[in-house]
């Protein structure tokens, strides 16, 4: 079903004639953090017909892009969510829903609420349609008693819960593609908002195969998140990372272009990413000069809580990875050990609290002149 508005589900667009609601957010970030916006969660609960036709609830901006987007999956209702940011302004947002292709999707209340800001005196503010509730943040002076304001029907009023940021999750990996050729790997199933990245192992022999480049993008990113090369030592290995934020349910699959001897692609999803702009915040490269069954990607400094890391490394043989380390993140898990003409292997942990972390480690089974990346994804 095509996106609808949530509140008059005749008009599928925000604009002053249309009943978007007005968030002022201006007094609700702090200076380090007046960039990013307003942290906040959207939370939906809802139900879709039929199993396993996902649709979403979307909240979109003025100028009608998306912002946030909650995919509903399931046939029974309950609470979804997810997290994001919205610019510190004083803006016109609206909700949405729909996106699915084969049954309904039942939407009966969605809450969007600031969070990880709050001081002591500070609490959210809650407007109420029906059984619609779109949340601000606000703050309570100790000296001017309960906060409450009421527009017609609309009844805005201060409350003390504040949500905790998550990381940004795992979703599903796609099945690579790799050849000599072109390649056009296939995204897996996947939800609107659903963040992929696409990773690209190359060779040529005898020289640096340069930077892998999409010929037809599909909506991924035409510049290069991260690249690591082993190029200037014979043959040369590269391993390449772009990114792609899901518009729909049926993504198309890039084209990688063909100027290597060998190539092996795929696409990783997550779930919980930023809602806007580029879900990554740091990323770092490093090269084997020789080969050797250590793997090290190096870390960064995160500018905020809750990043996942992704590091990721690429080489020619047969070798698998294991024992994955870093004593920086948490629950530290392999989610790629693809070998398609050239091998890639990943593993992803959350850093939970902003700051430095190291590297990342891994052991191969037999030496490799391996290339490695790590990106770290904003929740």
């Amino acid at each position: 079903m095509a996106f609808k508005n949530l509140i008059d589900d005749t008009s599928t667009t925000v604009s002053a004639s249309t009943p978007g609601a007005e968030l002022d957010l201006r007094q609700h970030t702090t200076l380090s953090r007046a960039a990013l916006g307003v942290p906040v969660r959207l939370w939906v609960f809802a139900e879709s017909t039929v199993a396993n036709d996902t649709g979403a609830v979307i909240i979109v901006d003025d100028a009608g892009a998306t912002k946030l987007a909650v995919p509903i999956t399931g046939t029974t209702a309950k609470w979804y969510a997810v997290d994001g940011w919205l610019p510190a302004t004083d803006a016109k947002y609206d909700a949405h829903y729909g996106g699915n292709t084969l049954g309904t999707l039942k939407v009966y209340q969605f809450t969007l609420e600031p969070f990880g800001l709050l001081g002591a005196n500070e609490g959210v503010m809650s407007s109420s349609i029906g059984d619609i509730t779109i949340s601000a943040a606000g703050t309570v002076n100790l000296n001017e008693g309960s906060l409450s304001q009421s527009i017609g029907d609309i009844t805005i009023s201060a409350t003390g819960t504040v949500a905790s940021l998550s990381a940004p999750t795992y979703q599903a990996l796609g099945t690579s593609a790799g050849g000599t050729g072109t390649t056009s790997p296939a995204w897996p199933t996947h939800a609107v908002g659903d963040v992929a990245i696409l990773l690209v192992a190359t060779f040529k022999t005898g020289s640096d195969p340069g930077a892998a480049t999409l010929s037809d993008a599909q909506g991924f990113s035409t510049s290069i998140v991260s690249d690591a090369t082993s190029g200037g030592f014979g043959d040369g290995y590269r391993i390449t990372a772009f990114w792609c934020r899901a518009t729909t349910t049926s993504m198309a699959a890039p084209t990688v272009a063909d100027a290597h001897d060998s190539i092996n692609s795929i696409i990783i999803t997550f779930r919980g990413c930023v809602a806007s702009g580029s879900p990554i915040d740091v990323s770092a490269a490093a090269t084997n000069a020789g080969a050797n069954t250590s793997v090290s990607i190096p870390g960064s400094t995160t500018g905020g809580d809750q990043y996942l890391i992704v590091a990721a490394a690429g080489y020619s043989g047969t070798s698998t990875a294991s024992s994955w380390a870093n004593a920086d993140l948490v629950s530290i898990t392999e989610r790629i050990d693809d070998d398609n003409n050239e091998h890639i292997t990943c593993a992803v942990g959350a850093k939970a609290a902003a700051g430095a972390f190291g590297a990342t480690t891994a052991t191969l089974s037999s030496s490799e002149r391996w290339t490695g990346i790590m990106l770290a994804l904003k929740p």
